[in-house]
């Protein structure tokens, strides 16, 4: 009877309990969600894209990405190529959530066969306002001529190829006998293409633009038959190739890329490489209110003439107020790795010296080899860019890297961890470029490679900004 009065007593010592019970086990519930909600933030992947914030994608054999581009819904489209198709530009294109699309061509993949059994090489992609993709490369002859040419092609907003521009969607750029291709592309307001790469007349290559109509013409209102040429050095054992174009809003032409020079004599071996950059007006012709009558050199690692020293711009963008921030990477001694390296311009062509370390900034991430891939601006200013690591100096592990800026350059801390985020996915992972979606998430695509294997393929990563 004493046993039966005492489970009764501590059943309705439990009711009465219960509403503390229940708080706490909704706290404690709570507390083991709370490092993931509440510590989230800038630079962290993103969950809900992908799978656990990364996308690869294999197309059978050995894939490599060239560029991307992020469609104004926010669709992704990736632009590079597979060994399977030596002879073709191969393109993806994923939903905003990192799945690919279906509708677009064959199960969200295109292969666009160029030139029969000759190589290609993707450079870069663009879509045009309409949804149009623009992609440019070179093609490169294996048969009894060798030669590179310059490749444009155009898809309507499915994948299926433009009928309406060049010969079927295609067209093929030569510049006489000469060697030409193409690793960057910008789009006119007044729907113009602008083509940026090499040109290889005289043993070494300099810049070169290509600009066509819309309907894929040659425009020979521009520079001499369509065509601009840009030496930055006039010696001999030069070589000079631009990475990257851009309009400004006033129409003008920012191209970008590196110039080098063999330095060496009978005492010393050394090659210098500088940033170089050009200004030019609308109709192709060098802007002369822009650095020294319109090119801009900039060697940021001068110590003597002896030396092995390369930097090499990769990509520009251009800041509302016109000013012109250029970045790639820069090796300052024959074993010394490379970093990251950002330098911000006037819009008279002179360093910003407002702008990081006397209008530069070095980052660097494991204390190995960084090389820069893109750069993109935020709508608040900060800019963001994405390469690839090297984790182990000597070894074959690299990893996706980003950085964010605050406008002024400085590292940004609220990202990451002090401003920089790494992504693995199978451990030799180079990032090309970087943008944004309309919901201001962080896109970064490259090739995911695992070391010592055949497998190599597409890669995205998506990442919180706030």
């Amino acid at each position: 009877m004493t046993r039966l009065c005492e489970l009764k007593r501590q059943a309705v010592l439990l009711w009465i309990a219960r509403p503390a019970f229940v708080y706490c086990l909704a706290m404690l519930l709570l507390s083991t969600a709370l490092p993931k909600l509440a510590f989230s933030g800038a630079g962290d992947l993103d969950p809900s894209f992908g799978t656990g914030g990364t996308v690869t994608t294999d197309l059978g054999s050995q894939e490599y990405v060239a560029g991307f581009a992020v469609q104004h819904a926010g669709h992704i489209v990736l632009l590079g190529s597979s060994e399977l198709f030596p002879g073709a530009f191969a393109l993806a294109r994923y939903l905003p959530n990192g799945r690919l699309d279906k509708s677009f061509g064959l199960e969200g993949i295109i292969v666009t066969d160029l030139f029969g059994d000759d190589l290609a090489s993707p450079g870069a992609v663009a879509v045009q306002p309409d949804g149009k993709i623009v992609a440019v490369g070179i093609i490169v002859g294996q048969g009894a001529e060798y030669f590179e040419r310059l490749a444009l092609v155009r898809y309507n907003r499915n994948g299926s190829l433009d009928p309406g521009f060049g010969d079927g969607g295609k067209v093929i750029t030569r510049f006489g006998q000469n060697y030409a291709g193409a690793n960057s592309v910008a789009l006119q307001d007044d729907g113009k293409i602008v083509a940026a790469g090499y040109y290889h007349g005289d043993g070494f290559p300099s810049f070169a633009l290509v600009r066509y109509l819309h309907n894929g013409t040659i425009d020979r209102g521009f520079g001499r038959n369509g065509r601009v040429r840009i030496r930055f050095f006039s010696e001999d054992q030069v070589q000079e190739i631009a990475n990257a174009v851009a309009i400004q809003h006033d129409g003008r032409i920012v191209v970008a890329g590196w110039a080098s020079q063999d330095r060496s004599t009978a005492d010393c071996v050394g090659t210098v490489g500088v940033f170089a950059l050009a200004r030019l007006r609308s109709n192709g012709e060098l802007d002369p209110s822009f650095g020294n009558g319109g090119k801009v050199k900039t060697d940021f690692s001068k110590t003597d003439d002896c030396r092995y020293s390369f930097d090499e711009a990769t990509s520009l963008a251009i800041q509302p107020d016109g000013r012109i921030i250029l970045a790639g990477h820069g090796t300052h001694g024959e074993n010394v790795p490379d970093d990251f390296v950002i330098i911000r311009y006037r819009t008279d062509g002179q360093i910003d010296r407002g702008f990081g370390s006397h209008g530069k900034v070095i980052t660097d991430f494991f204390g190995n080899h960084d090389r820069l891939g893109g750069i993109t601006l935020q709508p608040d200013g900060k800019l963001l860019a994405v390469g690839s690591a090297q984790v182990t100096l000597g070894a074959l592990e690299y990893d996706f890297a980003l950085a964010r800026y605050t406008r002024n350059g400085e590292i940004d801390p609220s990202f990451g961890m002090d401003g920089k985020v790494t992504t693995s996915f199978f451990g030799h992972d180079e990032a090309v470029g970087i943008a944004l979606q309309k919901n201001g998430k962080i896109i970064a695509a490259g090739t995911a490679h695992i070391p010592w294997t055949p497998i190599r393929d597409f890669g995205l990563s998506r990442y919180l900004s706030r």
